[in-house]
Order: C-alpha cells, then sequence, then structure tokens
C-alpha cells in the first residue's frame, strides 16, 4: 500500500485482501489454504483482489500460527562431483512436488562444530525436517551426535543400524558393483581391475565390498587401483592400462625364433603391431623390421 513522508510503501495485507473483494479476512485465509466450504464465486473474487493488490503470503507470520514453515534443509558438503549434486537436486525436486522449499547450508569443513552450526540454523528456521547428504564418515559421526526434534534424514550408503537416531537413506552401492563385476566375469573376463574412491566415502567403501564378492564368487581375479573421483585420476590411469595392453600385446605377438638364415615373427597376420628383431647375415648384429601397422576388418 502507497506510503506517506516519503516512506517505503508497505506490502498489501490479508486484511486488504478483505476489503477489496468484500469478505471476511477469514475467508480470505480459507482461499489461501483451498478450503472447500469457499463458493467458487467468493473464490474467483478474492482470487482477482490477490493478483490486483499483488498480495502475498507471509510465510514466517504463518509459521508463527501454524508452527509449520513447509521448509526442509538439506546440509550438504558443497561437492561438485555428480553423486551428492544430483541428490540434492532430486530432494528439492521431491520437496517442491509436495509443497515444501528446500534451504541448503554448504559445509566448507566437515568437523563436528560445523555440522552442527548448519543443524542449529535450521532448527532456528523452524524447518520441518533436515536430509543431510553425508558420503563420509566424518559428517556421518557428527549428525549422530545431535539432538534433534524434528525428522533427521542421512543420505549414507553404509550398513543398516537399529541403534543410529537419524533415518538412513542410500543407493545400494555394494549390490551395484557385485551386478557389474558378475556381469564382466559372467563374459568370460579373467581379471576385473576397479579404480576405487577415497576410502573415507562410504559409497567407495561399499562398491569394493561388493567387487570383491563378486570376484569370490566367480573364481576371478581381481586387480584395485586407489582413485579420487576426478576424471584427471580416471584418464591417467586408463592411460597406464592402454600402456600396459599395448606392451602385453606385443609381447605375446612378436617371439622371433633365428635360424642361421632368417628370423621368423609369430604374430598373427593381420595384426596390429609387430616389431621383431632379425640377425644380419653380414654382421651379426641386431636390427629390427618396422613395425607392421596394417589391419584386416
Amino acid at each position: 500500500m502507497a506510503g506517506t513522508g516519503g516512506t517505503q510503501p508497505r506490502p498489501p495485507a490479508m486484511s486488504d485482501v478483505a476489503h477489496e473483494a468484500g469478505v471476511s479476512h477469514q475467508t480470505v485465509s480459507r482461499v489461501l489454504n483451498d478450503h472447500p466450504s469457499v463458493r467458487p464465486e467468493t473464490r474467483d473474487r478474492v482470487l482477482v483482489a490477490i493478483e490486483r493488490l499483488g498480495y502475498r503470503r507471509n510465510s514466517a507470520a504463518r509459521a508463527l500460527v501454524t508452527r509449520r514453515s513447509a521448509t526442509i534443509g538439506v546440509v550438504t558438503t558443497g561437492s561438485a562431483l555428480y553423486g551428492p549434486t544430483s541428490t540434492l537436486v532430486a530432494i528439492e525436486r521431491a520437496a517442491r512436488d509436495a509443497g515444501y522449499f528446500v534451504g541448503v547450508a554448504t559445509l566448507t569443513s566437515l568437523d563436528a562444530a560445523s555440522v552442527h552450526t548448519a543443524l542449529e540454523h535450521f532448527l532456528d528456521q523452524a524447518v520441518e525436517g533436515v536430509v543431510v547428504i553425508a558420503p563420509q564418515d566424518d559428517v556421518a559421526q557428527a549428525v549422530e551426535r545431535f539432538s534433534a526434534d524434528v525428522p533427521l534424514v542421512l543420505v549414507a550408503a553404509r550398513e543398516p543400524d537399529p541403534a543410529r537416531k537419524a533415518h538412513e537413506i542410500a543407493v545400494d552401492q555394494r549390490a551395484g558393483a557385485r551386478a557389474a563385476t558378475a556381469h564382466l566375469a559372467g563374459l568370460g573376463h579373467r581379471e576385473v581391475l576397479h579404480l576405487a574412491g577415497p576410502q573415507d566415502w562410504f559409497d567407495a567403501r561399499e562398491r569394493v565390498a561388493g567387487w570383491r564378492e563378486a570376484l569370490a564368487a566367480a573364481g576371478t581375479e581381481g586387480t584395485l587401483r586407489q582413485g579420487d573421483w576426478t576424471s584427471a585420476r580416471g584418464y591417467r590411469v586408463g592411460g597406464e592400462l592402454a600402456d600396459q595392453v599395448v606392451a602385453g600385446a606385443a609381447r605375446r605377438r612378436c617371439s622371433p625364433r633365428t635360424t642361421s638364415s632368417r628370423s621368423v615373427c609369430s604374430a598373427p597376420s593381420g595384426s596390429a603391431v609387430c616389431a621383431c628383431p632379425s640377425r644380419s647375415r653380414s654382421s651379426g648384429s641386431t636390427t629390427s623390421r618396422g613395425a607392421s601397422t596394417s589391419s584386416r576388418r
């Protein structure tokens, strides 16, 4: 509404909507809460008044009256990795579909004090529940030591324990790794390498456990390499593996059998690479034939 003396205009109140629509304050409230007892023509008149005045419900005032804020707090580590980020997006979408807003607190430190400060902030805002995306040991342990009078959900891929106070939910990382490894073993692969994530992450430890279980069940060999979730580390390990494969293939394919007159390369016809040494008749020195890059399709 218009201000006087250069003061800022105050926002329209529910009483202004009631006056504009020619109804009571309680009728406006019933319309806002979608109560079924309001006649259609009265509802339309109130909605027109709301739009004309630009009325916005005061969520803080409503929360004081109803003791419900329709807000859920989410504590996250601020990781830009796909897993935690996609979890946050999914929480926000599900909350919005259920008529809730989401407030986010991003941790810059994983110590207990930082976690407790974030949780206290949300409780001061009268949130109706808190979700903590806790992929690491430190965050989960800090949450376990916190006492809250609202529902507290922990997203942590670890073995369930009924003694824990928080509700826990997670993707079954162990089953996923077990299924992927069993699939590769079923295709006839004799060795399955697992590039693991940091071992202070629940997800990483559960994946290693599932990988080991599948290897044992299939009688397949396995190699464990340590990663850090970054694409750069994955690229380096992939490059190292590619070099090992190429070197191993070259050793298997090129097995020279020297006679008095010639050297024979045992690499099959059409092989990608063959560089087999041959002994010169005149000097006895060893040379190398050029690598063959031809291949049959």
